[in-house]
């Protein structure tokens, strides 16, 4: 059956309590926020994942620490799903990512969704003493340490990247790990994802059919692998959405999970009076029937 997640992107902090509650009251799966640690003030204009290398935002956007962000809104809720759209791994190290997840995990009685990207601007890696060439492999490292961290009783990691432990990390997750959903469109970060990630957050893929050959293609992979575990595709990506007819295509080419803008003021801002009507309608017309299907 398919689902709906929310971007709350453009929230005001005094709002996002009661934004979270209103999402969840309309049946809403999921909620994603961003991540970027810093943005330049001149930002590079080949942007990868739009066809004219526009940003979809500006360099004055607010920026928030995921982690504590979803902290919050996991207090105000208690059954929408917390995720990242996307949290760029390869920046941080295994070790506080995975006590981040754990805590949130715990808090929000096993909500936690990391979706991970592995990040397009090279600035962010600079900045950090990270070597932006090393990035994927990196992340496929930093994976492996995660789930080692959440399901092993004691972990080592002795890697290109990292060197840790014995550790017993504790406490764990409470579905025993936290599942990781790869975002990318790359031969490299399909890979990844058939390999390593339990869902794919599809972006690039511009029209429904390569959509669906993209999802058929990770399904064939997952299974010469023997990786027989639930796998969620995520469609995010607004010029997909746009491309599809409508939301039905997209389930039918092998979406589990759509995830949708709110309305937005001319400012960008959520309003608070005008999102209740909204997300009532959303449902009725779209998480209703599903529902019922």
């Amino acid at each position: 059956m398919g689902k709906f997640g929310v971007r709350i992107t453009g929230a005001r902090m005094r709002d996002c309590k009661a934004i979270a509650e209103i999402y969840e009251d309309a049946g809403f799966e999921s909620i994603w926020v961003p991540d970027h640690l810093a943005l330049p003030v001149e930002m590079p204009t080949d942007y990868p994942y739009r066809s004219d290398g526009t940003l979809p935002f500006g360099t004055d956007v607010a920026l928030y620490d995921p982690w504590l962000w979803l902290s919050y809104l996991a207090a105000a809720t208690e059954r929408v799903k917390l995720a990242t759209g996307v949290f760029i791994l390869p920046l941080r190290h295994p070790l506080p990512t995975a006590r981040s997840l754990v805590t949130l995990d715990r808090l929000s009685g096993g909500r936690a969704v990391l979706g991970i990207g592995v990040g397009w601007l090279d600035a962010e890696f600079d900045w950090v003493g990270q070597a932006f060439k090393d990035r994927g492999r990196r992340t496929d490292a930093t994976i492996r340490a995660l789930r080692a961290l959440w399901t092993e009783d004691v972990t080592e990691v002795h890697d290109e990247f990292f060197d840790f432990g014995p550790t017993r990390f504790r406490p764990k997750p409470v579905h025993r790990s936290i599942p990781i959903e790869i975002g990318g469109k790359s031969a490299a970060a399909l890979r990844r994802t058939a390999e390593l990630g339990d869902g794919w957050i599809e972006v690039g893929s511009r029209t429904v059919d390569v959509f669906g050959e993209r999802v058929r293609d990770l399904h064939g992979r997952r299974a010469e692998l023997g990786r027989t575990g639930p796998f969620e595709v995520t469609v995010s990506d607004r010029s997909l959405l746009k491309a599809a007819t409508g939301f039905k295509e997209l389930f039918d080419a092998g979406a589990t999970r759509i995830v949708v803008d709110p309305p937005r003021s001319p400012a960008g801002a959520i309003e608070v009076d005008q999102l209740a009507e909204w997300a009532k309608a959303f449902a009725r017309d779209n998480i209703l029937p599903l529902a019922d299907a």
